[in-house]
This record gives C-alpha cells, structure tokens and sequence, in this order.
C-alpha cells in the first residue's frame, strides 16, 4: 500500500512528507486508514535527538485512530470495518507486568523505539525508495496507511469520533493516569494542573473524576485556559 506520510531522516531535523510503502499485515497484525492522529510534545523530543529513534528515517506520530482495511491470516477477533485506536505502548497480556495490572510496563516496551517488528529486529512494516522506515513507537500515525501489531490496537465502537478518540493512544491514558493513578487525588482535594494543553486537559478531567473539590488550571497561553 503506498501512503503519504511525515518522516525524519536525520536529527536535528523537520518532519518531511513523503510515499511510502506499508506492508501487507502478517499474523496478529492489522492495516489501518487513518481519520484521526494527536500531535504531541514527544515529536519535538524526537526531531531535537533527545529521544533517538533506533533508526532512520523514521514514521513519526504514536496515538492514532482509523478504519481497519486489511487483517492479516490468523489474526482473531478483527474483520475489515473495525474501528481501531492505535496506542503509544503495547500490552501483551501475558507478561508477568500485564498479568498483574501493570500493562504499561509491558516487556515489549524494550523494543518500543526500534521501529521494527517485536518478533524480529531486522523487519520493518514501512519502506521508502527501498530503505527500511522505522515506525514511532511502533505504529506511526503520521500516515495515512499503517500497518501495526494487535498488542497496540483496541477496538472502538463505531458509533463514536475517531478525530477524538485518537488521543485515547496516549494523551488521555497520561493526563488521566497522571491524576487518578499516580498523584492518588482524594475526594476534597485541592489540584494545581501546571500546564494545560492535551495532557494537562485530561488530568483536570481525571482529577475532577478522583474527587478534587477545588481545580487550579495554569498556563501562560490564553486559549489554553479558555
């Protein structure tokens, strides 16, 4: 499948549009349209170099929302149709952390920013002019095509907006996290939220959701507060 997409080819560097060429899904993997993709902050760490890709060029973008066109063989409980949301880590279910609640420290985030497939190091789902693109946390949504692993895609009902539910993969589950899981908020709480862009939005709405009687939203960018 050829799909226009935002690559970077070296670091420093820009986020270039270019034709790539996604593969065919194998087993357990899905080929997805994309309608929606988040823009997030962790991009910029990228094109400065302060987060290194295993390899160049490189297929940025990592929450993403789209239609599934293409199942791979043997891959059960997806069908062409599907509404899919692409997540920033993967999630097994079988690994000792998954097994335990702990998901988000899956043992497939070792080879999170190889770009490659977690089975096998050495291939790559993405390809431009014959070389190897790595895929972002390995789902690039920066593209209109792509072509992920079932441990990174979680089926949405059809009935909801993609261009939204697109910042499940990773903004929502951070903000949110951030607030009901990590600071341990309590009902009568009184929460400063420094910063209120896509992640700062969510954890207000995770801190209002753990009980906070009194929300305290700052942030330099007048549209942000509005």
């Amino acid at each position: 499948m050829r799909s226009r997409a935002a690559v970077l080819r070296e670091v420093p560097g820009e986020w270039e549009i270019v034709e790539v060429e996604v593969e065919e899904p194998r087993r357990n993997e899905v080929m997805v349209e994309l309608v929606g993709s988040g823009m997030c902050h962790t991009e910029m760490h990228v094109t400065d170099g302060d987060l290194p890709s295993g390899r160049y060029p490189v297929c940025g973008g990592h929450e993403g929302a789209g239609v599934v066109v293409q199942v791979g063989p043997e891959t059960a409980g997806w069908e062409v149709g599907d509404h899919a949301v692409m997540v920033s880590q993967p999630a097994c279910g079988r690994c000792i952390y998954c097994a335990d609640g702990r998901s988000n420290l899956c043992e497939l985030n070792a080879h999170l920013l190889t770009g490659a497939r977690f089975d096998d190091p050495t291939s790559y789902r993405m390809h431009l002019d014959g070389e190897d693109v790595a895929q972002f946390c390995g789902v690039s949504c920066f593209s209109e095509y792509t072509t992920v692993n079932v441990n990174q895609a979680v089926k949405a009902p059809k009935d909801l907006p993609l261009q939204k539910l697109c910042l499940l993969g990773c903004a929502v589950e951070t903000g949110w996290g951030s607030s009901v899981n990590l600071a341990d908020i309590q009902p009568g709480h009184t929460v400063i939220v420094m910063g209120c862009g896509g992640v700062g939005s969510f954890a207000l709405q995770g801190a209002r959701h753990a009980g906070a009687t009194n929300l305290i939203a700052c942030d330099p960018v007048p549209f942000k507060r509005e």
